[in-house]
């Protein structure tokens, strides 16, 4: 008993690092959004303020004209006349020199705010290309650590295989069906009829290795379905190729391609027995089983 809960204990605590580092993802990208909208209000004031100079700029000459049209008409005692118009043109100077410092200011404003925006953009991508991949290579770890505890505990009897297994990841089922592309369901591997699959073992694989169907397999769960459950595309998964320089086979955008294209996808259909028959995709159900997924993305035909 003492074995089985270390290996729950040890699953959970690397499955919540991954969530913690996860967290601190989302938590640094809100602050570099908070930080744009604050760029961009105060941008929005500094042309707001030029909008004011030059309004207050308009009246002043507006004034300064009615001045000096008042003093031209003045044949007689105008002092007053005189003088009022001279404060007129002076306050006309000020608000002029008011709206060429506003004006300064915004393009001061702007120009910094341009080149923060740009480090902005470049740390918002670093930061979700760097926690997503740091999840990754934890739920990488806890993937093998599972696979390690699972044989060692099991050899001795003391906890059942893919016990750990089940417990990596999101510890769900899977994403929802909203989360998928259209057209496919998350099915259990216990309601699909493997009985007629024919599959061995790594001689089995032909068009496919073992190995890079079984790291196909892994990617899967461990990275492709969480980042549709967040709401990525298939131009993401080419991004963390590109970042991670993963090509071919071993590639999260030809997981993505091998799971949801319509050609390749897993096809199921219902059976009278109410378990689902295989029209396509024995390879990697029968890898799912020896990785102890509980369930995969499939096409189901009715």
């Amino acid at each position: 008993m003492g074995s089985s809960l270390e290996v729950d204990a040890r699953a959970s605590a690397v499955e919540a690092l991954a969530r913690h580092v996860a967290r601190y993802g989302e938590t640094t990208l809100a602050t570099i959004d908070a930080v744009r909208r604050t760029l961009r209000e105060v941008g929005v004031r500094a042309d707001e303020a030029v909008r004011e100079g030059r309004d207050e700029l308009r009246r002043a000459q507006n004034a300064t004209a009615a001045a000096e049209a008042a003093l031209s008409r003045c044949d007689r005692n105008c002092d007053q006349l005189v003088a009022a118009a001279a404060r007129c043109r002076q306050a006309e100077q000020e608000a002029d020199r008011r709206l060429e410092r506003r004006r300064q200011g915004a393009a001061l404003v702007h120009s910094a705010s341009s080149d923060v925006l740009v480090s902005l953009r470049s740390a918002s991508l670093g930061v979700q290309t760097n926690v997503d991949t740091a999840v990754a290579h934890i739920r990488d770890y806890a993937a093998g650590l599972g696979r390690y505890l699972n044989t060692r505990v099991g050899a001795v009897g003391r906890a059942p295989a893919g016990r750990l297994s089940a417990s990596i990841g999101s510890g769900r089922e899977g994403p929802s069906a909203a989360a998928l592309p259209a057209g496919f369901v998350m099915v259990r591997l216990d309601d699909i009829d493997l009985s007629d699959s024919g599959m061995h073992g790594s001689t089995d694989f032909q068009k496919v290795t073992y190995d890079d169907m079984a790291w196909g397999v892994e990617a899967l769960a461990r990275m492709v379905l969480p980042a549709l459950e967040r709401g990525k595309s298939s131009d993401y998964f080419a991004e963390r190729d590109h970042t991670e320089q993963l090509t071919g086979d071993r590639s999260y955008s030809a997981v993505y391609h091998a799971f949801f294209s319509p050609d390749y996808a897993i096809k199921l259909a219902l059976g009278a027995s109410g378990r689902y028959e295989v029209i396509n995709g024995y390879h990697r159900l029968f890898l799912a089983q020896q990785l102890h997924l509980q369930s995969v993305p499939c096409q189901v035909r009715r």
